[in-house]
């Protein structure tokens, strides 16, 4: 699973990681909202165990 958070979003940051989700990768300066330029995180959680085996 894959959440799309606003850098600056502390709150938001904060919650996922409690989730049990991880920060992936930062986008900088990605999109513009009033007036400012943002930045993106990307965070992601595995529903289940990092390298399980998955049926194809």
């Amino acid at each position: 699973m894959i959440g799309g958070i606003d850098a600056t979003n502390l709150d938001s940051l904060l919650f996922h990681k409690r989730l049990g989700f991880e920060r992936v990768a930062h986008f900088r300066e990605v999109g513009r909202k009033f007036g400012r330029w943002l930045d993106l995180v990307f965070m992601q959680r595995w529903l289940d165990a990092p390298g399980a085996q998955r049926p194809d």
